[in-house]
């Protein structure tokens, strides 16, 4: 006969809480926001006002959603840490700062770059421990890989539009007639680079970008730059 063992059921595991530094209010900016202006925000700031975070450095957003990073209250708040490495922002809860994936990743790498700290009370994150920093570090990452991916995108778009025969660049709001009448004067060699400027109100980077050197290149030259560099197209 088969004997059934009973396993014995383990303990529950206690869930440990994250490291957190000591609050430092004087190098502290609080951050809050709420997604409509029915929502009260008293909460957020009250926590805030719990680690002795001063009146005057809580920022509040009120009918913002998370998922934009247009935010004038956050704004200002980065103002206010701008300059001053190691201070720390302190936000109730993540989604608090942002819902959008993008700019979370954005935020994270310009808090990296500066030498910025972000707290987030509810999910005890602390960029100032060592789990913190590495969460940030991670975030920061994948801002940069997408920062990689959007200019690898871009190059090929590019590479592309000039197989296909496609002006790249701009569109200007020099005329065809007017471009004409620049490669005359240039020409003629009886005008300088900045009269022609000066007669079509543009500057002379503008004259020299469409005609580099055009006073000494061959016709041959002048043609083949051209194949290559088409003129932007007018508005």
């Amino acid at each position: 006969m088969r004997v059934r063992t009973k396993l014995p059921i383990p303990a529950k595991a206690e869930k440990i809480p994250l490291e957190m530094s000591k609050p430092l209010p004087d190098e502290e900016v609080g951050y809050c926001r709420v997604s409509t202006d029915d929502q009260n925000p008293d909460m957020q700031i009250a926590k805030m006002r719990d680690r002795g975070i001063p009146e005057e450095s809580i920022f509040v957003d009120h009918g913002v959603s998370g998922r934009t990073m247009r935010r004038p209250q956050l704004s200002l708040a980065l103002k206010l840490m701008e300059g001053r490495p190691g201070w720390t922002l302190v936000v109730w809860k993540l989604d608090r700062l942002g819902r959008n994936a993008l700019g979370m990743m954005q935020l994270a790498q310009e808090f990296m770059e500066k030498g910025w700290n972000l707290v987030s009370i509810t999910e005890h994150l602390d960029t100032r421990t060592a789990f913190g920093r590495f969460y940030f570090l991670m975030l920061a990452g994948l801002a940069q890989l997408e920062s990689d991916h959007t200019a690898e995108r871009t190059k090929a778009g590019m590479a592309r539009r000039k197989e296909l025969g496609i002006p790249l660049g701009r569109k200007t709001k020099i005329a065809p007639e007017q471009f004409a009448e620049m490669e005359k004067m240039l020409l003629s060699r009886e005008h300088t680079i900045k009269a022609v400027a000066k007669k079509f109100k543009i500057s002379t980077a503008t004259v020299n970008a469409h005609f580099p050197g055009w006073q000494t290149k061959t016709a041959a030259e002048r043609k083949a730059w051209r194949r290559a560099h088409p003129l932007p197209q007018k508005r």
